[in-house]
């Protein structure tokens, strides 16, 4: 029988030396680390539209729409995604 593969752990500070450092983005959860992965044509379409949609609707009361490369801190230490939107 073949040794079950370990997973590695990443500490949030070892996460963001890796994702600041790297042409990759990565995504952190409970200390793993996620690449991402590319995007089509079709997608980038989608998220142009819904983005302007939302900047129409909300952005004269003071809000930004961000499309891709913004890392947001969801759960402090523990969750930092790249959305789309």
């Amino acid at each position: 029988m073949g040794e079950a593969a370990l997973k590695k752990y990443y500490t949030v500070e070892e996460y963001f030396d890796l994702d600041n450092n790297s042409d990759v983005r990565f995504e952190y959860y409970n200390g793993e680390i996620f690449a991402m992965a590319g995007t089509t044509k079709n997608h980038n379409r989608i998220v142009r539209t819904v983005g302007n949609l939302i900047d129409k609707k909300f952005g004269p009361r003071g809000c930004y729409v961000f499309t891709e490369s913004v890392k947001l801190e969801v759960i402090e230490r523990g969750y930092y995604p790249y959305p789309d939107i």
